[in-house]
């Protein structure tokens, strides 16, 4: 049945490759703002890393003396037009008229201006004029080449299989492979180059090997976390209860994954689709089989527990899955200085 997307596949490999031909040479406009931009991407879709690294990014932009903001599409969201998430204050707006991945990234950085828009322009300019930025990191903008970025950073994870590197809707590309010259830099995730097929290596220079750090915390209140490491069985290394985990992420199998290798005992757990809605129906469904499992101790994503209602914490022990991105310092100091002296 797979092979009857083969012809959709073929359209939309060729209206992206005409899209990009039209930026390339000049009929589509780029428009460039007064501030310098990078863009956080990947060429597939699904889950690379995109808000660990923008949340990285932003977090050493400050160290290194600029005022960051985030401009994100809001994927998901249940609202439409440019809306301020986070003015560098306090929050601004829900996760559902933000969308999960910008709410997230809101929460954890508490002082980084964010907007959503579907014109990142508009965006980009409403961060700067009202906002006092003087960067704007651009999350998911690789395909969106509307506005003009100073740095391209393409992420690949490199667990994915090599079906994945098919066009859309009969693989995960969302353009052609040779598309990844347009960026500066490359950053593999989830592994190294090894595990990418070498008709994709070729299209790839300078390569970033970055290292990816997990942690299961208890959740107790925003911002208020207890360390899983400290209900371990000492005499096997492993969580001695169990648990049991959910997910609406676009790789869960890599979230189940994570949890095996921690030593995690998964009793039972679910799979939705990617930025699920945990509405009424979907929570009453989730709380029906967590019951049914016998447990009452759970864990999830970050990206799924800013979703949650406030009765699940109150129902369930809730654990969250973190994970935090490092990166060379020299990949680091190599894009800020050269920002700096542009």
């Amino acid at each position: 049945m797979r092979f009857l997307f083969i012809p959709l596949a073929v359209l939309y490999a060729v209206i992206t490759t005409v899209r990009n031909f039209c930026y390339d040479y000049g009929f589509f406009k780029i428009s460039k703002v007064s501030i310098p931009v990078i863009s956080v991407g990947n060429i597939t879709a699904g889950g690379s890393g995109k808000t660990p690294l923008t949340i990285f990014l932003a977090k050493e932009a400050k160290i290194h003396g600029f005022k960051p903001g985030i401009l994100s599409r809001g994927y998901g969201r249940n609202s439409h037009g440019l809306q301020i998430v986070h003015d560098g204050n306090e929050m601004k707006n829900t996760v559902e008229n933000s969308g999960d991945e910008p709410f997230l990234m809101a929460s954890l950085l508490k002082d980084v201006p964010v907007v959503v828009s579907e014109n990142r322009v508009d965006g980009a300019d409403r961060l700067s004029q009202d906002y006092g930025v003087n960067l704007i990191i651009l999350d998911d903008g690789f395909q969106h080449r509307k506005i003009y970025r100073d740095i391209d950073i393409v992420l690949i994870n490199a667990s994915e299989k090599s079906n994945a590197y098919y066009m859309i809707p009969f693989g995960q590309l969302r353009e052609m492979v040779w598309g990844l010259r347009r960026a500066d830099y490359i950053v593999v995730t989830k592994g190294d180059m090894n595990g990418i097929p070498y008709s994709i290596q070729k299209f790839i220079r300078r390569p970033i090997k970055s290292i990816q750090k997990y942690k299961a915390k208890q959740y107790i209140a925003p911002n208020r976390c207890k360390n899983i490491e400290e209900y371990k069985d000492e005499s096997c290394g492993c969580v001695s209860f169990p648990v049991f985990a959910f997910c609406g992420i676009a790789n869960g199998d890599l979230f189940l994954e994570t949890l095996n290798e921690m030593k995690i005992d998964i009793f039972d757990s679910i799979v939705f689709k990617d930025h699920v809605e945990y509405d009424e129906n979907t929570v009453g469904s989730l709380k029906s089989k967590i019951n049914s499992s016998n447990t009452k101790t759970v864990i999830t994503t970050e990206k799924d527990i800013v979703k949650l209602p406030e009765s699940f914490f109150e129902e369930f022990e809730v654990y969250v899955l973190t994970m935090k991105m490092e990166l060379p310092s020299e990949f680091i100091d190599d894009i800020f200085d050269g920002l700096k002296n542009r």
